[in-house]
């Protein structure tokens, strides 16, 4: 059906859905800003023909609030973003749609929508998905009236096939904030992108392998004083690696002191092999709070199997820099990585302490759909039980058997880190 300018009353009314967590103890500690959402709407949200509602899930998992909203703001479209640990959250708010709305049309973007295409029409009712990032694929979408014939990054139910990865070039667009309520997220970090992609290999990772594209400094200056203007102190700045160009990343630092001082309360993701007394001293003065460092392991010899692209004591430097300053730093760790063995798992513990964090976190190994890992289990030596956990929601246990390790041992092990980390002398 195509659908003409004056049956829709000259406004296509698109609904756009943040899934909620496929834990219920979740919605408050994962309760943020949608902006992969909010990103992709961007173009989208400039047309004159288009009017927009978000309902963002993680907030309140509210069914009747749907309901109402769908007999109310009556949209045609309805979108909806999907990560791989809440597609079976994302499954059943499709079907619950449909069976409510069959006529709603219904597009699934995100990063398991792009990893497992096919399986999203087996396993759902959605109509359409969207193959890579959202901003021109959305806004072309509707300008062509909803009709995915000819346009590349959109895949539909009825037309399955090849279509080509869509990424944005221009990522300087401030996402449209003006369509969510700022005050639901005032006690939370609001997440601040300042460039997107990655080029890193890690094994255990489907985000690497990606064309990196950097914001300009005036544009993230822009989104940070409509933050300050509007009373937002707490800031994420959620690169995958904000140090990925150390140069640029100083710069922008820089500007940020000269312009704010240290007046918001900055988290930051950074790389541990790239961090030097410089880039430390200014995330301190720019008011960095809290540092995350993906550590993984610490065993050269497992960081080398998954092409993590770091060596331990490449780490502890840049992890000594920020500790040196007095920013509190997270350390994370994968417990079950391909290699693992009861001994690497001595060794990343005697390392996490010798790093001595403030925080450690030690997680059991899952395999995502799409890393290269998941794909070829055979190749890099383990044994997933369950490939297809994701349609039951978030594994509680391990699930993977390394060629020394079964998910009990792999369970003890974890539980062994926590308690040697946060038992030990300081």
């Amino acid at each position: 059906m195509r659908y003409s300018r004056s049956s829709l009353n000259s406004k296509i009314r698109i609904l756009f859905l943040n899934p909620p967590h496929p834990l219920k103890d979740a919605l408050v500690s994962q309760r943020q800003i949608p902006i992969s959402l909010l990103s992709a709407i961007k173009g989208v949200a400039k047309l004159s023909k288009v009017e927009i509602m978000i309902l963002d899930l993680t907030c309140k998992n509210d069914m009747k609030k749907i309901d109402s909203v769908l007999s109310n703001f009556s949209p045609i479209l309805c979108g909806i973003t999907t990560m791989t640990y809440n597609y079976i959250s994302t499954v059943k708010l499709i079907n619950y749609l449909k069976s409510k709305h069959p006529r709603l049309k219904i597009i699934v973007g995100g990063i398991h929508a792009n990893i497992a295409k096919e399986e999203i029409f087996d396993t759902s009712l959605a109509d359409y998905i969207c193959i890579g990032e959202g901003e021109d694929v959305l806004k072309e979408f509707v300008l062509n009236d909803l009709q995915a014939d000819g346009l590349d990054g959109i895949m539909s139910r009825d037309e399955k096939g090849n279509v080509n990865f869509r990424r944005t070039e221009n990522i300087d667009d401030i996402p449209p904030y003006e369509l969510i309520d700022i005050n639901n997220y005032r006690d939370t970090f609001f997440p601040l992108l300042t460039q997107r992609g990655c080029v890193f290999k890690c094994a255990f990772c489907s985000m690497g392998r990606n064309l990196v594209r950097f914001r300009t400094e005036k544009s993230v200056l822009e989104e940070l004083n409509y933050l300050y203007r509007n009373g937002i102190r707490n800031i994420f700045i959620s690169d995958d690696t904000f140090n990925l160009n150390l140069r640029r990343a100083k710069s922008l630092l820089e500007k940020i002191i000269k312009e704010y001082g240290n007046y918001f309360n900055l988290m930051v993701n950074l790389r541990g092999n790239s961090i030097d007394s410089e880039l430390a001293k200014l995330l301190k003065s720019a008011g960095c709070k809290r540092a995350f460092i993906g550590v993984e392991s610490g065993s050269n010899k497992i960081l080398e199997i998954i092409e993590k692209g770091e060596k331990t004591e490449e780490m502890a430097a840049g992890i000594k820099e920020l500790i040196k300053r007095g920013i509190e730093t997270s350390c994370s760790f994968i417990i079950g990585l391909p290699g693992e063995t009861s001994k690497t798992v001595l060794e990343t513990i005697k390392y996490a302490i010798k790093l001595n964090p403030d925080i450690a976190v030690f997680n059991v190994f899952i395999p995502f759909p799409g890393t290269p890992i998941y794909e070829d289990e055979k190749k890099y030596g383990i044994r997933i039980h369950d490939k297809k956990w994701y349609l039951k929601g978030v594994p509680e246990k391990p699930i993977v058997s390394t060629a020394d390790l079964n998910p009990k041992e792999i369970q003890h092990h974890v539980a062994m880190c926590y308690k040697k980390f946060y038992n030990r002398q300081k």
